[in-house]
């Protein structure tokens, strides 16, 4: 029996739109997530106001799923790396286009489809699905066959480890 596995992206709002500094809170976060994270380095915050609304970025990424996988996954890696590595403002469209561009999207058409409203509301309809469902309230979060819940920053044997649970289970089985 061949195994599979399917990872469906979904988005999470970590808070309301409003004033957030970079604190010794979220300091402590992007420490933790150096120790466990690999292939993104977490720099304390130093590019300015600290962002204050994940919603552009995250109805940004949406629509440039529409562009195509290999696109948005560019496009989604370097969102992050603006935030967690080099401290941009990614609440700020216009480093959002900046970065669209750098990954070879289609600028104006991001644009144009960002603008649609459904985005918005799928971005709060899956994060009330993390939160209510799911007991989701930290990022990162990775939920495994609707059962296992893996949040925050990890060392990568926790995520070996579900993986192995969920190989064991009945549904992977012979």
């Amino acid at each position: 029996m061949q195994e599979s596995i399917e990872i469906t992206w979904k988005s999470y709002l970590i808070r309301e739109e409003g004033v957030t500094t970079f604190d010794h809170y979220i300091a402590s976060h992007f420490q933790r997530a150096n120790h466990h994270e690999e292939g993104i380095i977490f720099n304390p915050w130093t590019g300015g106001p600290y962002p204050t609304w994940g919603m552009p970025a995250l109805k940004a990424s949406k629509a440039a799923a529409l562009q195509g996988n290999e696109k948005w996954r560019r496009f989604h890696l370097a969102i992050m790396k603006a935030f967690y590595t080099e401290g941009r403002n990614i609440s700020c469209e216009q480093v959002l286009w900046e970065i669209a561009k750098d990954t070879g999207l289609a600028v104006e058409e991001l644009k144009q489809k960002m603008e649609d409203p459904k985005w918005e509301h799928l971005v709060y309809e899956e994060t009330r699905e993390a939160q209510q469902v799911y007991g989701i309230h930290a990022i990162p979060a990775v939920v495994v066959e609707d059962r296992y819940l893996v949040e925050g920053a990890v060392p990568l044997a926790r995520y070996q480890q579900v993986i192995e649970e969920v190989k064991s289970s009945s549904r992977f089985s012979d």
